[in-house]
């Protein structure tokens, strides 16, 4: 990290909680050119925590849970988010002519109860799918981000899914990049805006699943794994991004049908 980078995180981290989204916009495009989504995105995280939207103390309130199951071979985790589970959405006026589209789209930075949220806007692909990026109020790790389409698209899983995490995977390589999913009653809150969960740091003990050797095979230079799990797992691994993702979308594809 270069002076200039430093110059400028030190500059946004003393900016005030009114600072308007434009002016905070601004400033994180000057480091994104500089060092990158990566410094931006944990520039944000400790500027909303230094102004109060989220909280050590709300991060550490999460409860955790661990056991070691002896049939897979894996430690597996629990979390039961406690701050979120006491949460009660702020009314706003009734009166307002312009309804939000979902709690997570664009327009809810600075109304009732998201005073102090901000966000950060980029092209995710260098040019036409606009994203932004910001802070849950009740993340369940630290540097636990929500990155979401400008556009009021609804939640897919789909070729553009895969584009979208190969993509934000080459702006932040370290980061651990998930898509919810798009059938309701299956763990996904907030079906009506495409959205994915962002991760810093963060190792899911799926990662850690041992292949069914049997069951596993080559195809087009991809070798996949179908894994030894709970629920049902694919593997897929490859110097090729454009194999990789075409096998992807035929097993999305065939598992939809």
């Amino acid at each position: 990290m270069g002076a200039n980078s430093k110059k400028i995180i030190k500059e946004i981290l003393n900016l005030p909680a009114e600072i308007s989204q434009e002016e905070i916009q601004k400033k994180f495009e000057q480091l994104f050119r500089v060092d990158g989504i990566e410094s931006v995105m944990e520039t944000l995280f400790n500027w909303e925590m230094r102004v109060g939207y989220i909280s050590k103390k709300l991060i550490k309130s999460n409860l955790k849970l661990k056991f070691y199951d002896k049939e897979y071979n894996l430690y597996f985790r629990l979390q039961v988010n406690i701050a979120r589970s006491k949460y009660s959405p702020t009314v706003t006026n009734s009166g307002e002519k312009k309804r939000i589209h979902c709690p997570i789209c664009f327009e809810n930075i600075g109304r009732p109860g998201k005073e102090k949220l901000r966000a950060f806007v980029f092209p995710i692909d260098g040019k036409k799918r606009i994203f932004f990026i910001q802070t849950t109020p009740f993340p369940l790790f630290w540097n636990h981000f929500v990155l979401i389409l400008m556009d009021k698209k609804p939640q897919n899983i789909n070729w553009t899914t895969l584009e979208d995490l190969f993509n934000f995977t080459d702006l932040a390589p370290s980061y651990t990049n998930c898509s919810n999913s798009d059938l309701p009653w299956t763990g996904a809150s907030i079906l009506s805006h495409l959205h994915y969960q962002i991760f810093g740091g963060l190792h899911l003990t799926v990662l850690y699943a041992r292949p069914i050797e049997e069951f596993t095979f080559e195809k087009d230079w991809t070798r996949i794994e179908p894994l030894n799990y709970p629920c049902g797992v694919v593997r897929l691994k490859s110097f090729y991004r454009e194999n990789i993702m075409n096998l992807m979308h035929k097993i999305i594809k065939s598992w939809k049908e």
